[in-house]
């Protein structure tokens, strides 16, 4: 997969806006997210405009790559060779994200992860019309996030630290802990699952040389957690506690 061998100008202006686009996020968008008050409208608006933006970047990074005379199969977006060592991964990737949902909305800990969810994610669909919108944005962040952060970012810095198995688990790790630190928003638990995820989804990408299984694996995992956001919330009352059922 890592066709990358000398990363050209346009490609290294990508990663400097990918970086600053994060920090951006981190210091002024984020704060003002959690601050926002949010009504149908105002989440339908968001979920099409953050698509909108995703797209338009992975349109850039694909751009870059094309650019520099690479076929964009190399860039993960192929079938790719899946063998025993990327299925086990999705396997247990899978058995992960259901122990992980299972424990935080288990016993005492249920009311604290809903709370904890709409203070952190106020955005999250609470009518099936926002969720319909809402599975754009999670259909199209799974795919344009792995062409970012594992196809282009992982070959990046395989271009820059060599291939050898150290330096590929450092191109593994480094674009997975931006991808987790731009998810900083959210609670300490989450990120570091999401750093996690970014990781198995790096390993399978780097062992099957496709960005399939990461990108079916992320969508799935959007479009549930939202179905389970969307689920939950509505035990919370008026005042944001945790009520009964309705």
């Amino acid at each position: 997969m890592h066709a990358m061998t000398s990363p050209t100008w346009p490609e290294h202006l990508m990663v400097v806006v990918i970086v600053a686009t994060g920090l951006y996020a981190i210091v002024r968008a984020h704060p003002a997210m959690k601050a926002a008050r949010y009504d149908t409208a105002t989440k339908i608006a968001t979920y099409w405009t953050n698509a909108a933006v995703l797209v338009v970047g992975a349109a850039a990074v694909a751009g870059a790559w094309r650019f520099a005379g690479r076929d964009l199969r190399d860039l993960g977006l192929r079938a790719g060779e899946v063998g025993p060592a990327s299925i086990a991964l999705t396997v247990g990737f899978l058995l992960w994200y259901v122990a992980e949902t299972w424990w935080r909305l288990s016993g005492p800990r249920r009311a604290r992860t809903i709370e904890r969810g709409r203070r952190d994610v106020p955005f999250i669909p609470d009518t099936l019309r926002e969720y319909r919108h809402f599975a754009v944005l999670a259909a199209t962040a799974g795919v344009t996030e792995e062409i970012i952060f594992r196809g282009f970012l992982i070959s990046y810095v395989v271009a820059l630290v060599g291939d050898s198995t150290a330096a590929v688990a450092v191109a593994i790790v480094v674009p997975a802990l931006g991808f987790a630190i731009a998810h900083r928003y959210q609670d300490a638990r989450s990120v570091r699952f999401i750093a996690g995820l970014a990781t198995v989804f790096g390993l399978i990408t780097v062992l099957t040389g496709s960005l399939l299984i990461p990108i079916v694996l992320h969508v799935v995992v959007n479009l549930t957690s939202g179905a389970i956001a969307l689920r939950v919330g509505r035990e919370l009352g008026p005042d944001g506690r945790l009520g009964p059922v309705h």
